[in-house]
């Protein structure tokens, strides 16, 4: 069994003033050429965006781009023609594709704090797309998000769980890299405590 944990401690950190985000991986000015990515994953980004603040327009092109909104709201507003506010629990999964451009925007008081996440897609060039929902409720089990809600352009599956009791789950591997982070909370990965925003890379299976 082979498997490294990733201490939320050991991340890249930015503070614009406006945006505070902590890096899984080498982003913007934050490199570290042992952190480039796992597999075809190559962004996991914890931001949080001050009120008033946001990133304005800008492009993107050939990334599935996926977005989980914690806490606040979230303006989004695409060339595509989409505009929509973001929510907790809210998540947005966009394929650039061929090009597209956006902008986030936090209108409110309030911080808003998400993840994001790029994944390098296996084709070039595809038409953009895009699909927003709220992840679903049930407790106390996985929920597989990707590819059962939405399919993107990668052989990658994604999956969240809400756990408010104990559980033991198995998580497969299937033989191509695993990646989990730990949002909130602890749990005991194959014998080793891993803690909030903690993250474990592998290839095997394991036992949460």
């Amino acid at each position: 069994m082979t498997f490294a944990i990733h201490k939320a401690t050991d991340r890249g950190t930015a503070d614009h003033g406006w945006l505070k985000a902590t890096y899984s991986f080498s982003f913007s000015q934050y490199y570290n050429p042992t952190r480039m990515g796992f597999g075809p994953l190559r962004v996991l980004n914890d931001d949080i965006i001050a009120p008033k603040n946001g990133f304005p327009n800008h492009p993107h092109a050939n990334m599935e781009i996926i977005t989980l909104v914690l806490e606040g709201e979230l303006t989004h507003t695409d060339s595509m023609g989409n505009k929509e506010v973001l929510k907790p629990g809210d998540m947005q999964i966009m394929s650039a594709g061929s090009g597209v451009t956006h902008s986030e925007f936090n209108h409110s008081d309030e911080e808003v704090k998400l993840f994001q996440m790029w994944i390098m897609p296996k084709t070039q060039d595809i038409k953009p797309s895009h699909k927003t929902f709220s992840l679903p409720t049930i407790e106390n089990e996985l929920i597989n998000i990707i590819p059962d809600i939405k399919k993107i352009e990668q052989d990658a599956q994604m999956s969240i769980g809400k756990f408010s009791t104990e559980e033991e789950i198995e998580v497969k591997a299937n033989g191509e890299g695993l990646f989990v982070m730990m949002i909130e909370g602890t749990a005991v990965v194959n014998g080793q405590s891993v803690h909030r925003r903690d993250s474990i890379e592998t290839t095997d299976d394991l036992s949460i």
